[in-house]
């Protein structure tokens, strides 16, 4: 599976030399679609534009660029406001021109607090342990941040739902977020199968490492059936679109066949 188009997140952008601004307003139901006509109609290029429920009115976000537009997105703005059932339309201008970002915002995924990291930042985390420690201890490290990761991501679904299920809302959670755009899972006997298109590790160090490069998508892995399944696994990339495949396959297994499954898991009608 290929990914499609990517979605934008109206936070920050840049283009040099361009003309971008950010815009924001609060929105009655019903309006949304009127604000970003009036943006298009304008001869703006909107490159992101997403709203958010706050209450009784959504709030709006959108990232524009105003290159030789006929109009100011500060008369646009004020024709905005002028509409019934809009409010607070702003435009914010960086002194910085050719970029363009939203105020501070606290943001939310899956209910819970989230950031927005960018593919140099996390190239940054994903190389730099590496560099820096060197190999197998920086690849090592990298795995353990995985692990970790995996784990506490998965702890609320674990708690929620049963077996399988937990695993796979996990899973889906993650593609949502941006992971991967397919993560597939094969259920044997103590062992999973994942085969994953366009992981985001994998992808970003293309050009940087070849062979298998997944060790922090490995240790996610780990830590997911840890904490779900419990015991240990052990997580083997076996294909990876690094070493010539069209997608990145891991096996797990369990470390210790003869313990148990985890007992803390519950049916949602426990």
């Amino acid at each position: 599976m290929v990914a499609d188009r990517p979605v934008r997140i109206p936070t920050s952008w840049a283009e040099p030399g361009r003309d971008l601004v950010a815009i924001s307003a609060e929105v009655a139901a019903g309006y949304m679609g009127m604000v970003y006509d009036a943006l298009r109609k304008a001869g703006f290029r909107v490159l992101s534009f997403m709203c958010s429920d706050g209450g009784p009115l959504l709030r709006c976000t959108g990232i524009v660029d105003v290159t030789g537009a006929g109009k100011s997105p500060e008369d646009v703005a004020a024709a905005l406001s002028s509409m019934g059932g809009l409010a607070n339309v702003r435009v914010i201008r960086d002194p910085v021109k050719g970029f363009a970002a939203a105020d501070g915002m606290i943001l939310e995924a899956g209910g819970r607090r989230s950031v927005v990291m960018t593919s140099r930042a996390l190239l940054g985390l994903l190389l730099g342990a590496r560099e820096y420690l060197g190999d197998p201890v920086g690849s090592a490290f990298t795995y353990y941040a995985g692990l970790f990761s995996g784990r506490e991501s998965a702890r609320e679904f674990a708690a929620m739902f049963s077996g399988d299920q937990a695993i796979r809302l996990t899973i889906r959670t993650l593609e949502s977020h941006g992971y991967a755009s397919s993560i597939e899972m094969l259920v044997g006997e103590s062992t999973y199968r994942f085969e994953v298109a366009d992981l985001v590790e994998c992808d970003l160090l293309r050009g940087h490492r070849s062979g298998r490069t997944s060790h922090w998508f490995r240790g996610v892995l780990a830590g997911l059936l840890s904490e779900v399944v419990g015991g240990e696994w052990d997580v083997e990339e076996v294909e990876c679109v690094n070493d010539g495949s069209d997608k990145c396959v891991f096996n797990a297994r369990r470390k210790f066949p003869g313990i148990a499954e985890k007992e803390t898991r519950r049916s949602p009608n426990d």
